[in-house]
């Protein structure tokens, strides 16, 4: 570990007058816990930023409320979906001076196994069993990129 580029992304996240990053976390869920995108609107049940820093990266999950709303913007415009939240990056990377990764995220518990939810390009094992006859899907649908110095961003999706 190169403890040199983790004391400067760290301080860079420690500025005096700087949100934390719960509290930056409370702000994007504030401001983007519902969003329109082929006249869909898709909300979100929580905003997540992790406090590890990997390559002067800083990673934001957002988890999808509702997955309808979701599957049809996305299957309807990708370029809608990865352009929004490419903003949002965009947001995130300006503030705390930091690439950003997000990943757009559904979870949900099930009392059937979940057999739609088996295939992902981005995570292999989506589905967790509980036990009592309960599996827990964990299924990132859109990993998000943003490389703030060149301003340009790369997206993967589910499928």
């Amino acid at each position: 570990m190169d403890l040199d580029a983790f004391y400067s992304a760290v301080s860079k996240l420690q500025r005096p007058g700087m949100f934390s990053l719960e509290d930056f976390a409370d702000y994007l869920f504030g401001k983007y816990k519902s969003i329109t995108i082929y006249n869909r609107t898709i909300s979100f049940n929580d905003v997540v930023i992790s406090d590890e820093i990997t390559n002067d990266t800083l990673f934001v999950f957002f988890y999808i409320n509702n997955l309808e709303s979701f599957l049809t913007a996305m299957i309807n415009s990708k370029s809608g979906v990865e352009k929004a939240f490419a903003d949002i990056a965009e947001e995130i990377a300006y503030y705390y001076d930091l690439n950003t990764s997000i990943s757009i995220i559904y979870t949900n518990v099930f009392s059937f196994y979940p057999s739609a939810f088996e295939q992902n390009g981005i995570y292999p094992n989506c589905i967790d069993y509980l036990g009592n006859n309960r599996w827990l899907v964990f299924y990132p649908y859109m990993n998000l990129y943003l490389d703030k110095t060149y301003n340009i961003y790369f997206t993967e999706w589910a499928y």
